[in-house]
């Protein structure tokens, strides 16, 4: 346990702090994202997925360039669409992979 931090070169932090902490997330990026998730699931997945990606890529050419210090409202609905169609694509791939162990064991039982 520490109980004081020296900060060397502490003009520096901000910038290196904010370079850890700073994703980018591109229309281009999801749309890549939908076309290989589509071929991986069902097709009701795809959709939702392919829905939110269309809702962030409408906030994003609405949006100004540069470095965001807040969240827009707009842009914080389209991120949790994105979101929650992601998590939805990740759990139905489970369940095609889970699906095509049990059929591969199945084969290899006959």
């Amino acid at each position: 346990s520490h109980e004081v931090l020296i900060v060397d070169e502490a003009h520096e932090l901000v910038s290196r702090v904010t370079g850890v902490a700073t994703g980018e997330l591109t229309p281009a990026q999801v749309n890549r994202a939908v076309r290989r998730a589509a071929k991986l699931v069902n097709e009701k997945a795809a959709d939702a997925l392919q829905t939110a990606a269309e809702g962030f890529e409408r906030v994003m050419e609405l949006a100004l360039p540069g470095r965001l210090e807040e969240v827009p409202e707009d842009l914080g609905y389209a991120l949790m669409a994105l979101r929650d169609a992601a998590r939805t694509v990740i759990s139905a791939i489970g369940a095609t992979r889970d699906k095509s162990v049990e059929d591969e064991n199945a084969v290899r039982k006959q």
